[in-house]
């Protein structure tokens, strides 16, 4: 009579138990994936043993709920692809390899995951983007009319434009961005890839209210990259046949026009999505696009004798371009030029080849082949492929895919 209460209490200690390790587990990634974003209160927390204590975090919940590692003999090759490309780009100190094994480790985690913790870790990521946005979408609103200086100013060590007032929940820089909306990530253009990605592995669900403020978050951002982004990879994935593909692009094609017609009229002009997108857009006989302004001539000249140098293939390195940065005052680049200059063509193809093996070796191939071609897409503009944004959330699309197909 005594075992059953003995038993149900073991069952119930067991559950309390493994969702206090999945709720640590999802923080963990969670903060992983704000670090790639470049989310505020990450720029102050580098130390790999913090990563050391994420690490031990991830092998207890790995271990308790007895998750296997089942990969194929491809997605090894891949993950070791990862592993030696991601480790060789750090300082090579003691520190810095540590920091990139554990990263890595704790990264490549999320391919491993059941359907169950895969689903549930992205509830979890979805319910914390949404509790975040909503206030800060308050916020910036409101400072759309009313200007409120915070007493807390932070600055992000990569620049020293990088200075804002801090809101908690929405970091400003007047200067830099003028009204568009960042939330709490670094620019506009990180917040909304992370929105544009996470849209892209819950295949744009509309039916649920996050996604639908995810779709908000980007249209405030006025990041030209998330608005072709966000449009383009929901053409793919929506579009099931060539026909319905072009139905979607001259459907596109007449909203675009219509945005045009509106903003381009409205107030003659003079209105913030005119400056910030449709002039950006514009043809310039030196930059091609007026919106190709993330990199500067100082950056073309350095791009253009790398290029012919010995370098091409392995690359300046970290310390070699953080010299650069410091000796050039006028230096200011993003895309795929600052990212080939310090890592090399060898570096890039290994990494290319990680993703790569992983889309290929999909149960979904198109939809793998399409984050594929989004995430390059992004890189040419922004310049990262080891971002833990970027490669958590492909795997974890691939994942769920995978799951999907087999379950």
């Amino acid at each position: 009579v005594n075992e059953f209460p003995k038993k149900h209490k073991k069952t119930i200690y067991t559950m309390i138990k493994r969702n206090i390790l999945f709720f640590l587990y999802s923080f963990v990634i969670i903060y992983c994936l704000f670090y790639g974003a470049r989310a505020w209160p990450t720029w102050f927390l580098t130390s790999p043993y913090l990563y050391l204590s994420f690490f031990i975090i991830v092998v207890i919940f790995f271990s308790t709920n007895k998750i296997r590692i089942r990969l194929t003999f491809i997605e090894i090759i891949a993950f070791l692809l990862y592993f030696v490309t991601f480790m060789s780009i750090s300082d090579m100190s003691f520190n810095g390899l540590l920091g990139n094994f554990l990263i890595a480790s704790i990264v490549s985690s999320v391919f491993l995951l059941s359907k169950k913790y895969a689903e549930g870790l992205l509830r979890n990521i979805q319910s914390v983007m949404f509790y975040i946005l909503i206030p800060s979408l308050v916020l910036h609103f409101i400072f759309l009319f009313y200007n409120y200086p915070s007493p807390f100013i932070i600055q992000n060590e990569w620049s020293e434009r990088y200075v804002f007032f801090n809101y908690f929940f929405l970091i400003k820089n007047e200067i830099l961005y003028q009204n568009r909306f960042c939330g709490i990530f670094l620019e506009p253009g990180y917040l909304a890839a992370l929105c544009s990605f996470l849209l892209f592995v819950d295949k744009y669900d509309l039916k649920k209210k996050e996604n639908k403020i995810l779709v908000l978050a980007v249209m405030v951002s006025l990041s030209l990259a998330g608005y072709i982004f966000l449009a383009v990879g929901y053409m793919l994935l929506r579009a099931n046949k060539i026909v319905d593909l072009l139905k979607k692009i001259f459907g596109l094609l007449f909203y675009v026009l219509l945005f045009y017609t509106i903003f381009t009229n409205y107030d003659d002009g003079d209105n913030i999505v005119n400056k910030s997108i449709i002039e950006r857009l514009q043809l310039d006989k030196e930059k091609g696009i007026k919106g190709n302004n993330r990199v500067t001539g100082v950056v073309d000249d350095y791009y253009d004798f790398f290029l012919k140098s010995d370098e091409l293939w392995s690359g300046y390195g970290k310390k070699e371009m953080q010299r650069i940065r410091q000796y050039e005052s006028d230096w200011i680049a993003a895309g795929y030029k600052p990212f080939l200059m310090q890592n090399g063509i060898f570096i890039l193809m290994m990494i290319l080849l990680f993703y790569l093996i992983i889309a290929i070796d999909a149960k979904n191939r198109l939809y793998s082949m399409s984050f594929l071609l989004i995430i390059i897409l992004y890189f040419t503009a922004v310049g990262e492929l080891f971002s833990e944004m970027w490669i958590i959330l492909f795997l974890l699309g691939i994942r769920l895919n995978n799951l999907s197909k087999t379950t």
